[in-house]
């Protein structure tokens, strides 16, 4: 893995959207590991198989130092997990709509630092009528999120 490995949406869970609900699977993880760990998980695990949605997870009942889940979200919160989910295979959801909520809000402020529609789709790598959708969107999250 790199030096530095960033996870944009699961920092969004943990401050500004933590009022953004998670799925079922990944709320039932955050009551274990906690929402920011949950969702890091989610954004860590790749999607595999036929189905490009899917992300299965092992969660191993002795979890060695060196396993890939504790350098996502640190020893104690990989133990917790292993004792909670120990030898299970979790078919971790995409967090649709936290991810919605995250772009909606990351759209809404380089709208509010000046840049247009042109310019945000460019910079993230989507189509000018997503960025429109994504504003609208905004105006939804903006009074929900803290």
């Amino acid at each position: 893995m790199p030096d530095v490995v960033r996870f944009p949406l699961a920092q969004f869970a943990a401050g500004r959207g933590r009022k953004v609900p998670l799925p079922e699977l990944v709320q039932e993880i955050a009551e274990v590991v906690g929402r920011e760990n949950a969702v890091k998980l989610v954004e860590g695990t790749r999607q595999r198989g036929v189905r490009r949605w899917r992300r299965h997870l092992y969660i191993p009942s002795d979890m060695p130092e060196d396993h890939r889940i504790v350098s996502l979200i640190g020893w104690e919160a990989a133990q917790a997990l292993s004792f909670s989910h120990a030898n299970s295979v979790l078919e971790l959801p995409s967090c649709h709509g936290l991810r919605k909520a995250y772009l909606a809000d990351v759209v809404a402020k380089m709208v509010g630092q000046g840049a247009d529609q042109g310019e945000i789709a460019s910079e993230l790598g989507v189509e000018r009528k997503t960025v429109a959708n994504l504003l609208d969107l905004a105006d939804y999250w903006a009074p929900r999120l803290v």
